[in-house]
């Protein structure tokens, strides 16, 4: 996504001098960029266009705060594209991938893994019968920093039967992220995190066979 956006505005810049059946490919080039980006979101599982609309319906609401700029940039339009039929449809769309982009919880959890067990039916590693593993586990060593896929509020931090040490945080639009197995936890409920925020360290506790996090 930072890739895409990035060659956008240094086509965008480009366009200042340029015809207009160049600014026209351009914005159809824009239009088909997006969709890429919408697609490869849509691989999560998620309903992209659901929550860009659950999005654009939450901000009729009130609203305030100080102003950081988005990361990575929007793109700058110049003023003489601005009016460019159906560019400024597309520039929308792209502003409402941008929002989802940096709500959704896609920053891995831990700097080095190996992705052991994926989501899916599984032969239970204790059981040794076929069930359903709901998450995904990064095994990595024990005390290895876990950190937020995205920021939100700790919702949940108990001590879980199966899960052991566990953090849920939720990051809106009905997005939330679990934390398992964890050794150390170093948030509780009610807390705000930042995406990247350390909020406990790999382990083992729980219904667990060695140091990972689920």
């Amino acid at each position: 996504a930072r890739t895409q956006l990035a060659e956008l505005q240094s086509r965008l810049d480009a366009a200042k001098s340029n015809s207009a059946a160049e600014s026209e490919q351009l914005r159809k080039w824009i239009s088909a960029h997006v969709e890429a980006l919408v697609g490869a979101l849509g691989t999560t599982g998620v309903d992209v266009d659901q929550l860009m609309q659950r999005m654009d319906d939450d901000a009729t609401a009130g609203k305030g705060g100080p102003f950081v700029p988005p990361d990575p940039p929007l793109p700058v339009v110049p003023a003489r594209l601005r009016d460019a039929p159906g560019l400024d449809d597309d520039l929308s769309r792209l502003q409402a991938v941008q929002r989802l982009l940096g709500a959704m919880p896609l920053a891995a959890p831990l700097e080095h893994f190996s992705l052991r067990s994926g989501f899916g039916v599984r032969r239970d590693p204790i059981r040794r019968r076929p069930a359903m593993h709901t998450g995904l586990d990064f095994v990595a060593d024990p005390g290895t920093a876990i950190h937020a896929a995205a920021g939100g509020f700790v919702v949940t931090q108990e001590w879980h039967s199966a899960y052991g040490n566990m953090i849920e945080i939720d990051h809106g639009n009905n997005l939330i992220t679990r934390y398992a197995h964890s050794s150390r936890v170093l948030v509780k409920k009610g807390d705000l995190v930042k995406r990247g925020q350390k909020i406990a360290e790999v382990g083992t506790t729980g219904r667990s066979t060695g140091p990972h996090l689920h």
